[in-house]
């Protein structure tokens, strides 16, 4: 990719600078790569290994991380969800659901004071620890008023295998439904 930019016009160091390449090779090689749009311009890049076991699995470029899709919802959206994963938003975003990723269970403060001016927030992160762990976190920071926990079915370890499912949107919202009930 290097030299495909330099050789498009953009200058070494302006390549260095995007974080496009690093220590030589290109940051993205083998990804499905997802960006983040701020005014219909590009802000952030993202990247999930294509293959299950390549190493590293997810980068992204250098900098603070956004909330993926805060920018992209209704500023008057009653509610939203928030997933931990890049490929649990792209599931959620194509069922057509208002919905946010963490990218990760760190920083959840700087997320939770993203996630201020929203009245309620639907937390589906991955089943595992880590993942329970952190909703319940982000649970307490938001406030257990403005939050509810959409918990998966058993088996199912995030909303992007979920996804993979001929029912998985019915299923989610059924679950969806499920955690707005309990949390009157």
């Amino acid at each position: 990719m290097h030299s495909w930019l330099t050789d498009a016009g953009f200058e070494g160091g302006r390549v260095l600078a995007s974080g496009l390449v690093s220590e030589g090779r290109e940051r993205f090689r083998g990804m499905i790569v997802v960006p983040e749009l701020t005014g219909g311009r590009v802000s952030w890049l993202a990247g999930r290994a294509i293959h299950r076991h390549a190493r590293p699995r997810f980068q992204a470029l250098p900098g603070a991380k956004p909330v993926l899709g805060l920018s992209r919802l209704p500023s008057q959206a009653p509610w939203i969800v928030l997933t931990e994963g890049l490929f649990d938003w792209l599931v959620l975003a194509s069922w057509g659901l208002p919905a946010v990723a963490a990218l990760g269970t760190q920083g959840l403060d700087k997320l939770a004071s993203c996630l201020q001016d929203r009245p309620r927030v639907f937390l589906a992160f991955d089943s595992d620890e880590a993942g329970r762990e952190a909703a319940t976190e982000l649970a307490g920071l938001l406030g257990s008023h403005r939050t509810a926990f959409v918990t998966l079915p058993r088996g199912v370890s995030d909303i992007g295998e979920l996804g993979r499912d001929a029912q998985g949107r019915a299923v989610f919202l059924c679950l969806l439904n499920r955690a707005a009930r309990a949390a009157r």
